[in-house]
């Protein structure tokens, strides 16, 4: 942020990759911020929320957690000196000393003064869990030198094997003390991991350190953008479609391409599964381009104790844009949830190819009640005016032309309030049509539509389809339609979102039966809000 002034950072969720500092106010000229009410997942000091050039003028209400698990560490501080910690091979640059303490009475001073060796400090031991995410941490300040130390994390086998070591984190110029860390998931086969502390053989530079730490970071995905292939992704059902390249990626060296060339099976490329409450939400954020054709989806899939997945999930369908673009999917946790994944899927009559990359997971804290009312409430929770959402005032306000009488109000439909609506489609010639009014939209964000629904009769032949309208009214072909399975035949809450595609400046609902089916079908309590 640069060149600006009085902005209000509100009720928003933070992921913290770098512990050393939340919000960049890097200009002197940024003036007037307030930072309220925010929450952030990492480690980091209240203190540290805001850095750069300028400070905030106002910083109340906001909350750090912590998603690292940490392990039981003997002598993270080198209290009794270097007892636990090896230093083979270290040349003697490492040394414990008063003078390297940030808390305490002791820490390590590396000195490196050769441009032909190395320092060499490890740490216990750790046990692992491969294909888990594991942070290494520690304070420290550089005396002088600078970028010619590293942080690593390397993981064994069970033999004592070095099967990977990390990509260091290397310290810089800081003359402060300042946290740093390291995060890898842990590779196929790894049972034990160690922190590693090591000098670069050309670089000259002496660093503190103090206060290490390890543990598992567990709201992390591991392998968020496939920098080791597909490992740690489950590819059941996948059909071959689901590829590592160099040409996917948005950051880094590669990314997933979804190559769907069927149309009649999908991909699957699934997370692993995370703890969830039920009545929490969840959010995925990614980066994701569509290099042709249409048809994939990002989901939340929920499971039950079971192990059963919780029909429907929530998923956002991406508008078919070439360029890269970060979007979301936030869903909240069913009355029955004990776990969820994030899963990538191209539908099954779909022929789609889509480049993804740099995943993130966060579970949202809950937003506090409003004091005193305001039109920020609905912009951090924007749900559209929507008349007749729930069809108390029958038909009113819903466009019903073309419906062939297919579509009326009735008690009996009711899945609250006094009335819903009942698709009878008799005929496999001609389908019903039933459309809202228009709502305001801009193309590149996200929307959502949650209803109710239930099949009284019939096979699954009755959608919701979410259309976008361009500035001369015309409708766009990048719409989403969800299909009411069979398996709803009770009272089933339905949510979907979509992306904007380029153009769009409108969308409607669309109830509709299909033309060639025979279904009666039961629909209340509509929605429509912007996700962001």
């Amino acid at each position: 942020m640069t060149n600006s002034s009085d902005h209000i950072i509100e009720d928003n969720a933070f992921l913290l990759r770098n512990p050393t500092g939340g919000i960049n106010l890097s200009t002197a000229d940024i003036t007037g911020t307030e930072i309220v009410n925010n929450h952030f997942s990492g480690s980091l000091p209240l203190a540290a929320l805001a850095v750069g050039s300028s400070a905030p003028s106002v910083t109340s209400g906001n909350t750090v957690t912590d998603t690292l698990a940490a392990s039981s560490f003997s002598n993270p501080g080198f209290e009794s000196g270097l007892t636990g910690w090896s230093t083979a091979n270290d040349n003697g640059m490492t040394v414990v000393t008063t003078a390297a303490a940030h808390s305490g009475t002791n820490g390590v001073r590396v000195t490196d003064a050769s441009t032909s060796l190395g320092s060499n400090l490890l740490s216990p031991s750790f046990s692992v869990v491969a294909d888990h995410v594991y942070a290494a941490r520690a304070f420290c300040r550089v005396i002088s030198g600078g970028n010619g130390t590293g942080l690593y994390i390397n993981f064994y086998d069970s033999t004592g094997h070095l099967i990977r070591s990390s990509a260091p984190t290397t310290i810089g110029t800081n003359a402060g003390w300042q946290l740093v860390q390291n995060i890898d998931m842990a590779p196929t086969g790894a049972v034990t991991a160690q922190i590693l502390v090591h000098t670069y053989s050309t670089a000259v530079q002496t660093v503190d350190f103090d206060d290490f730490s390890f543990g598992e970071m567990t709201r992390e995905i591991p392998n968020a953008g496939f920098e080791y292939g597909l490992e740690a992704w489950d590819l059941t059902g996948d059909n071959g479609m689901s590829a590592v390249t160099t040409a996917a990626a948005e950051s880094g060296t590669y990314g997933a391409r979804i190559t769907d060339t069927s149309t009649s099976a999908g991909s699957a490329c699934s997370t692993k599964k995370f703890p969830a409450t039920p009545g929490t939400t969840y959010q995925a954020r990614f980066w994701s381009r569509i290099v042709s054709g249409s048809g994939v989806g990002v989901y939340l899939q929920f499971f039950d104790s079971t192990g059963a997945i919780i029909q429907p999930p929530t998923l956002v369908d991406l508008a078919a844009n070439s360029a890269w673009t970060e979007n979301l999917v936030r869903a909240t946790a069913p009355s029955n949830a004990v776990t969820v994944r994030v899963q990538i899927h191209s539908y099954s009559a779909a022929v789609v190819t889509a480049d993804f990359d740099n995943f993130t997971f966060l579970e949202l804290p809950s937003r506090p009640a409003p004091v005193t009312p305001s039109i920020f409430d609905w912009q951090r929770n924007p749900v559209y005016p929507f008349a007749s959402s729930g069809f108390e005032s029958g038909l009113s306000g819903w466009d019903s032309t073309g419906d062939g009488a297919m579509t009326v109000a009735t008690s009996l439909a009711a899945h609250s309030g006094s009335l819903g609506i009942r698709v009878t489609d008799t005929t496999t010639t001609a389908g019903s049509s039933l459309k809202s009014p228009l709502f305001p939209v801009a193309e590149g964000y996200n929307y959502e539509v949650d209803f109710f629904s239930r099949i009284i009769s019939g096979s699954s032949g009755a959608g919701v389809y979410l259309v976008f309208k361009d500035a001369n009214g015309n409708d766009l072909s990048d719409r989403y339609v969800i299909t009411i399975p069979n398996s709803a035949t009770s009272w089933t809450p339905f949510s979907f979102q979509k992306v904007a595609p380029a153009g769009a400046v409108s969308a409607y609902i669309w109830i509709h039966s299909y033309s060639a089916s025979v279904v009666t079908a039961d629909f209340d309590d509509f929605s429509f809000k912007a996700v962001w």
